[in-house]
């Protein structure tokens, strides 16, 4: 079933199609009523060629039989396009007719939902007033509101620690010998390489310092992390405790 909502969009939108098609059939109308009056002067003119044949043929005693086909079809082309804007005047009608009650059902369907409307704020005003008083209810409340608290405040902290670490990243990334090293794993139990690749590696690390600076890179790095982490169980949580809260209104209501 639709809504009063729906239902009212859909009105509007067949009015919006009714007058377009209106609109159409309105200049259909126009153009063939001006086709009409062309034909009909054409047809005046027309006959009046005929009669002046027809006197010299009469004149000269003879018939001609290709006027009166002429004649024939124009009668015939005249009483097609009548019959044309005819039926154009009977859609216009229909079309009128369908739009004005359009419209009418659309007052009524405002009426439905203002009316509807009244009821829904007189309910939530009803329900909103039991909520303020009921302990379990306001209890309920008040761990949904720290929960989501908790969640923004972690979520907040895990944006900081990554542009901390976005920031104070940079030196350890464009350092070369640092970069290679690490991209190696090398200090790892995951670094792979031969005897003397091992041996340049240690050189190189001698000469970075990369043993304290990848302590150090690696808590940069692992803080957001783990702050991502924390913020997404504490974002859970916080959707259960809105889950319980939303579940408690459902039955006052």
């Amino acid at each position: 079933m639709l809504s009063g909502r729906k239902t009212l969009a859909t009105i509007d939108a067949a009015l919006r199609s009714a007058r377009r098609q209106l609109d159409h059939l309105d200049r259909e109308l126009e153009t063939t009523a001006q086709a009409l009056t062309l034909t009909r002067q054409v047809q005046v003119r027309t006959l009046r060629r005929m009669a002046i044949l027809r006197l010299d043929a009469l004149e000269r005693g003879e018939l001609v039989d290709s006027l009166d086909a002429a004649d024939y079809r124009a009668r015939e082309a005249l009483s097609d396009r009548e019959n044309a804007v005819n039926n154009l005047e009977q859609e216009v009608s229909s079309v009128q007719e369908t739009l004005v009650s359009l419209e009418a059902t659309r007052d009524d369907l405002h009426d439905d939902v203002e009316a509807a409307a009244r009821s829904v704020a007189k309910l939530e005003a009803t329900v909103q007033a039991q909520l303020d008083v009921d302990p379990d209810y306001q209890a309920q409340l008040t761990k949904a509101r720290k929960a989501q608290a908790l969640a923004n405040a972690a979520l907040e902290k895990t944006v900081q620690a990554e542009s901390v670490r976005t920031e104070k990243g940079k030196p350890y990334e464009s350092n070369r010998l640092f970069a290679y090293l690490w991209q190696r794993k090398f200090g790892t139990s995951e670094y792979r390489a031969n005897s003397i690749s091992r041996w340049l590696d240690r050189w190189v690390a001698s000469l970075c310092d990369y043993e304290d600076a990848r302590s150090d890179y690696w808590m940069l790095l692992e803080i957001p992390k783990r702050l991502a982490e924390h913020a997404d169980v504490l974002g859970r949580h916080a959707e259960s405790q809105l889950t319980a809260l939303c579940q408690m209104t459902h039955r006052i209501i």
